[in-house]
């Protein structure tokens, strides 16, 4: 079962209602929260993909790259250029992994190729909330570090201005 601890929510889209179902019950299994989404209404404009990750707030994002391959990526890219787009941990699945492969230039935690070992998918999003919380951390704390910098004059915590400098060999 899932780890003690926040449950993290993953954005399952997938163009294959069956697919969706699936994923959806075994990462409930593992654990986590899932929310489903569905490309082809995404596509379709039946639905908005921003709309439906404003409303979930996803940890990680779980999307399918199917045929058309280019189309999907081009879709998924699109969305990742709007400033609502929200700052998450993405992993892809296809079925030709070669295929997508080249149109790679997203972060991406992981591309899984079909048909794939659902304990590597579970443990390939829980990397990817690992990873963009760590990623989060990193840039929480070097701003803070940052702030701090500004308002001493550009030193550090723990500096002693009156201090001689030291040569560094």
């Amino acid at each position: 079962m899932g780890s003690p601890g926040p449950r993290r929510i993953v954005a399952v889209i997938d163009s294959d209602p069956d697919t969706t179902e699936m994923l959806k019950t075994m990462l409930e299994f593992a654990g986590m929260v899932a929310a489903t989404g569905s490309l082809i209404d995404f596509r379709l404009g039946k639905e908005s993909l921003l709309d439906f990750l404003a409303r979930t707030k996803p940890d990680v994002i779980l999307y399918d790259l199917g045929v058309p391959y280019e189309a999907n990526y081009h879709f998924l890219q699109k969305a990742r250029e709007d400033p609502a787009f929200p700052r998450c941990g993405i992993v892809l699945t296809t079925t030709n992994a070669r295929a997508v492969e080249s149109l790679l230039g997203i972060r991406a935690v992981e591309l899984l190729g079909k048909p794939y070992d659902l304990n590597v998918l579970v443990n390939a999003v829980r990397t990817a909330t690992w990873s963009e919380s760590l990623a989060m951390s990193a840039e929480a704390a070097d701003s803070e570090r940052r702030r701090g910098d500004r308002r001493n004059g550009g030193r550090r915590a723990g500096d002693n201005p009156d201090a001689p400098e030291r040569a560094v060999h």
